[in-house]
């Protein structure tokens, strides 16, 4: 015993030491009111001895305790973090959830305007499903045999015409696309009222549209061009401005407006308004609200000023690119009225060769949106002349249609 004391000294002294070192620090004395006797010599060169040995074990003993209460932190603060993950992806769902509905409100106002405009009854349904072939254009929805869904009735939207049901089950239906070349709308160009026939090309970016007299003058694309419907929509942007001078009034003269009615607009004359709104406003005020509405026609027609009376020199003028005309504008108006107003003039003066079904055949009710011209193609021989006509629906983002039921179709004049 004695042998391994001296083989291992350093070990042991180490542990002797410790020992007295915790039997000295775990030792209590009775507390007292007076202040504590010295220690001795003994005593101070104990804890002189094992000072170093305290410090290590003090020093170890905080480290352990903050690695301790770090980790109980981290643990608490990884479960709040989860938590908070799990808020984030139930609010994240939910706000996907409210913009959804918003959509679809806002596609189904839409439908419900067209709905309420139309004479015959309608059935709305939602697109389930697309033809997984691509042998035929189709798609499936949801209302069938059940909802009182029949073969051979026309499918729109609120753009214009879909295709027209082709096979019903008891809860489904099919439904073949007017991009079908087995689907076909009699048809006629709405402004000049030429009749033909549109069918799919396997393409849902043009119809064809045939057997179009080819002595016809059709027009392709867009053609932008001011006219009163245009500039009586330009007006209403709050495009600058509007006057009454002593020529707006003796035109008002001229169009027999009642002498106490022109007495009054005196009061607002050669007064700058900066938009319609506001010059509506005036006048209310000045002749009330019934004699405002009954001659504001011929006053905002006459009261014109600035760009919009500039403009009026364009009226009834055709031009090919948009850059044609803003060309034009800024000749009529300058370049920096253009430039603010343009986007707002632009949306009113576009003009396309729209197409819209006949009511021949008796499928298609009269006057449904097919589409617009894109491109006129005559031969140099035969009796007709295709037109390729650019869908009004947006096929890719079809998600709910109207189906209308033929047997009301008798109602649409």
């Amino acid at each position: 015993m004695l042998n391994l004391l001296t083989r291992y000294r350093h070990i042991s002294l180490f542990i002797l030491f410790l020992f007295i070192s915790l039997a000295l620090l775990s030792f209590e004395r009775p507390v007292k009111e007076a202040l504590p006797e010295s220690t001795n010599i003994v005593e101070r060169g104990i804890l002189l001895v094992l000072q170093p040995f305290q410090r290590m074990v003090g020093t170890v003993r905080t480290h352990i305790q903050e690695i301790w209460q770090h980790y109980i932190v981290l643990v608490h603060l990884s479960e709040e973090n989860q938590r908070l993950r799990e808020k984030i992806s139930q609010l994240q769902a939910e706000k996907n959830r409210y913009y959804e509905n918003a959509l679809a409100y806002e596609r189904l106002e839409g439908i419900q305007a067209l709905m309420a405009d139309r004479q015959f009854s309608t059935i709305l349904a939602s697109v389930i499903g697309h033809d997984p072939t691509n042998h035929s254009n189709t798609i499936i929805i949801n209302r069938g045999s059940e909802h009182g869904v029949q073969e051979s009735w026309p499918v729109i939207t609120q753009d214009g015409i879909v295709g027209v049901t082709v096979g019903v089950s008891l809860k489904s239906a099919k439904v073949l696309l007017l991009t079908d070349p087995n689907c076909n709308v009699a048809s006629l160009i709405q402004r000049t009222r030429d009749q033909g026939v549109v069918g799919g090309q396997s393409r849902k970016e043009a119809y064809i549209m045939k057997y179009v007299n080819r002595r016809s003058v059709i027009r392709e694309g867009t053609i932008y061009q001011i006219t009163d419907q245009a500039l009586a929509q330009i007006a209403k942007e709050d495009i600058p401005g509007y006057v009454l001078t002593d020529e707006t009034l003796n035109h008002l003269e001229a169009e027999y407006l009642p002498v106490d009615i022109l007495l009054l607009l005196e009061v607002l004359k050669d007064h700058q308004y900066p938009n319609q709104k506001r010059f509506l406003k005036a006048l209310e005020a000045t002749l009330g609200k019934e004699q405002a509405d009954w001659y504001k026609g011929s006053i905002l027609q006459y009261a014109q000023a600035g760009p919009l009376a500039k403009l009026q020199a364009l009226k009834n003028q055709q031009y090919r690119t948009e850059e044609q005309f803003l060309q034009a504008v800024e000749t009529a108006i300058g370049e920096e009225q253009t430039h603010p107003y343009k986007t707002r003039i632009l949306k009113h003066v576009q003009e396309q060769e729209m197409v819209i079904s006949s009511g021949l055949g008796g499928i298609f009710p009269k006057g449904l949106i097919i589409g617009h011209v894109s491109k006129v193609i005559k031969q140099d021989y035969g009796l007709f002349q295709e037109i390729e006509v650019a869908p009004a629906v947006n096929f890719s983002k079809l998600e709910e249609v109207l189906i209308i039921q033929r047997t009301d179709m008798k109602a649409e004049p």
